[in-house]
């Protein structure tokens, strides 16, 4: 009996243990969550653009939804494919994509029209209604990128790519906060790019 007591009392702690440590694991998401850094904050910019579309489109109309995006130009023959192949196989993995938006920016704003952008997006088969390809002023085009997001863009590029941009993908929450920065062309970052995102998603915020 004395046995069987201990073997019982044992399997006790085992399972109050095992339990402890299972409900430990489903809170990281929102630790890990409140771990990322805040960048900037976009609710201060009031720009207005237009996407593939011809809808009219400001960043106050992504609140709510996680969004992830980059700068990109159509007549870009070097990073850009890549980026957005990098952009549609994350598309690929999302079950919930009514909260999310895919937002690719156009650093040729002047050759970018809605039209081009249209047809760009159905290159990549890119042409789900939470893709969002933004087009507008040079000025405003600018704005976002560089005090907005944060990221630089140059005339002084490759024949390649005529114009120089950042070949990151920034993730911003649903409450316009920029929470991170992926390189497009590592497997790893782009693997931290899914998680962070399906995280916010998880915790909404």
């Amino acid at each position: 009996m004395k046995g069987k007591s201990v073997f019982i009392l044992t399997f006790f702690l085992a399972v109050v243990v095992f339990s402890a440590i299972a409900m430990g694991v489903s809170k990281q998401p929102s630790d890990t969550v409140n771990t990322l850094p805040e960048f900037n904050d976009l609710k201060e910019f009031s720009l207005e653009f237009i996407d593939q579309r011809q809808q009219v489109q400001s960043i106050a109309d992504f609140e709510g939804s996680v969004w992830v995006t980059g700068l990109i130009f159509t007549r870009c023959a070097g990073q850009c494919p890549e980026m957005m192949r990098q952009l549609k196989q994350l598309d690929d993995l999302l079950i919930d994509k009514e909260n999310v938006s895919l937002v690719p920016v156009s650093v040729d704003p002047d050759h970018d029209t809605p039209e081009v952008l249209e047809r760009y997006a159905e290159k990549f088969n890119a042409t789900g209604a939470h893709w969002k390809f933004l087009t507008g002023s040079a000025e405003n085009m600018e704005r976002l990128a560089r005090e907005g997001l944060l990221l630089g863009s140059s005339e002084a590029g490759s024949e390649e790519e005529f114009i120089f941009h950042s070949r990151k993908l920034v993730l911003i929450d649903q409450r316009l906060n920029v929470r991170g920065y992926y390189d497009a062309f590592e497997a790893e970052d782009m693997s931290a790019l899914a998680q962070d995102l399906q995280q916010l998603l998880r915790v909404g915020r």
